[in-house]
């Protein structure tokens, strides 16, 4: 009968090893990751999107570019994936990349991000950063949410 019971819980490890050992941790643990695919899909809580983008900018000088995130999450969110897309203002594409931002987003609260920017020549600038000049050529972004995690406290 020990040797069944044994058996088990061996068999339990291999098909549930993340389950087991997230119940076996205490603390702080952060989840492997939550994916997300669809753009459409909605917080249960807020009805909106998990992770928001307001505002971008990039001025033709500029080596970063910033903008701001929004946790619509009642998490601490600890690490985001993003591929953001470049395209002119017809649309063109021009480049993309994947993104990883390993900071820490409140629940329902923004926070400003800072990347090294896509542009190394400084020769794009951001369609509605200021362009005294008229210098370099113009781009737009589109950005799809990949991934994100979240920490989860006992």
């Amino acid at each position: 009968m020990k040797y069944s019971t044994s058996i088990v819980l061996i068999i339990l490890l291999f098909i549930f090893p993340s389950s087991i050992n997230a119940y076996m941790q205490s603390g702080i643990e952060e989840t492997s990751t939550i994916p997300y695919k669809n753009n459409n899909v909605k917080d249960t809580v807020s009805n909106r999107d998990p992770i928001e983008m307001i505002g971008f900018e990039k001025r033709i000088n500029d080596k970063t570019e910033s903008f701001l995130l929004r946790n619509n999450t009642c998490n601490l969110i600890t690490r985001i994936r993003l591929k953001i897309y470049y395209k002119t203002p017809k649309n063109e594409m021009i480049d993309y990349r994947e993104v990883t931002i390993d900071q820490e987003i409140h629940p329902h609260m923004t926070k400003q991000i800072e990347i090294n920017s896509f542009d190394k020549n400084k020769r794009y600038y951001y369609v509605s950063s200021p362009n005294k000049n008229n210098e370099g050529y113009p781009f737009k972004i589109s950005w799809v949410l990949l991934r994100y995690d979240i920490a989860i406290t006992p």
